[in-house]
């Protein structure tokens, strides 16, 4: 090889792209750009902690799918959508649950005016249960 021929050193780079995309193109960003590279290492962990958690709270494989859906969203739309899309979700879910709690009180009173209640019981269960 000759000095400032480079053609074997591409021919090698050429052959092995994985290793060159893998080691030396990090090795080169970690260099050129210290400052971004370190907010990287120190955020995009928080990041993904958080949409596990994400994931965990919402449940199961449908809390993965939703999580894969906020993260379209987030690349689409940017952390403002993706954060509202998340407030969106969260309120419906209080508005499930609250209307499947007042359900199942109209139930309860149903019962209780039908005489399925006892004697008197489900009458202060069903003001319990307003006050909550």
């Amino acid at each position: 090889m000759n000095r400032g021929d480079l053609g074997e050193v591409w021919e090698f780079a050429k052959r092995h792209k994985g290793l060159v995309a893998s080691v030396v193109l990090p090795t080169l960003l970690v260099f050129r750009f210290p400052g971004p590279v370190m907010m990287a290492m120190r955020f995009v962990p928080q990041a993904l902690l958080t949409l596990v958690a994400l994931a965990v709270r919402v449940g199961g494989t449908s809390g993965l799918h939703s999580l894969w859906k906020l993260v379209g969203h987030l690349v689409s739309t940017g952390a403002s959508g993706a954060a509202a899309q998340a407030r969106a979700y969260t309120a419906a879910r209080k508005l499930h649950r609250e209307a499947g709690r007042r359900a199942a009180e109209e139930k309860a009173r149903a019962q209780t005016r039908s005489g399925g209640g006892g004697s008197g019981s489900g009458g202060s269960a069903g003001r319990r249960g307003r006050w909550k």
